[in-house]
């Protein structure tokens, strides 16, 4: 998998406010500048939102950024710090740290996200990979949120060098006392520039799809 593949993370905003799309366990290394934007919609629902991220990688293996995102009937603001490590392409392994405040309300703190993620190459030419995400929260409305996701992705590399990737798996809760939720995504690499369409919980009537654009420099 190309360096700048290994760069990428997947936010998304959704109506429990946290995201959908797992992230990458590789940083983005040092002096790396990350912005994503995303805009979601439920069709039948009133249940859109826009989500915007920002990250600077501080060292190789430490990145910082917020996340802010709106939707119908609330206002969320989010500082992550995110630790990550290749061991290897086979292996990598990272976590993530999300104090969560409620921005339409003084800013009160709202929780805390924990997120562990791994990730790794399947081939030799690192093009079919596979990733996890563990996220454990804890909330000042005494909610627990307690998540697996599991993914599977590949790199079709074009002739002009963009890559075309999709990505599909599942999100479970760790109780599981829920139904799993199918996903699967596409996104269009070019240099700096990156294009996703997705959708989540396929298997259920009212589906969530989403549309992002990010870059980097």
């Amino acid at each position: 998998m190309k360096k700048t593949l290994l760069l990428l993370l997947f936010t998304i905003i959704t109506s429990t406010a946290f995201s959908q799309i797992p992230f990458y366990a590789t940083p983005l290394g040092k002096g790396t500048i990350y912005g994503y934007f995303e805009y979601q919609f439920q069709p039948g629902e009133n249940n859109q939102g826009a989500y915007t991220y920002w990250q600077y990688g501080l060292t190789n293996w430490l990145d910082l950024g917020f996340d802010f995102q709106a939707g119908v009937d609330y206002h969320s603001t989010a500082f992550t710090a995110k630790l990550g490590y290749t061991f290897s392409k086979w292996f990598s392994i990272g976590a993530m740290i999300q104090p969560w405040f409620n921005s339409s309300d003084k800013f009160k703190f709202g929780g805390l996200l924990n997120t562990v993620l791994l990730q790794g190459s399947l081939t030799n030419n690192e093009k079919l990979f596979w990733l996890t995400n563990t996220e454990i929260g804890c909330f000042d409305d005494l909610t627990d949120y307690y998540n697996q996701q599991w993914c599977l992705g590949y790199n079709f590399e074009l002739k002009n060098g963009d890559i075309l990737g999709p990505m599909t798996g599942i999100k479970h809760s760790l109780h599981f006392n829920e139904d799993v939720k199918p996903f699967l995504g596409l996104y269009y690499n070019h240099k700096r520039l990156g294009v996703y369409l997705w959708g989540n919980s396929l298997a259920e009537s009212k589906p969530e799809f989403s549309v992002g654009l990010e870059f980097t420099f």
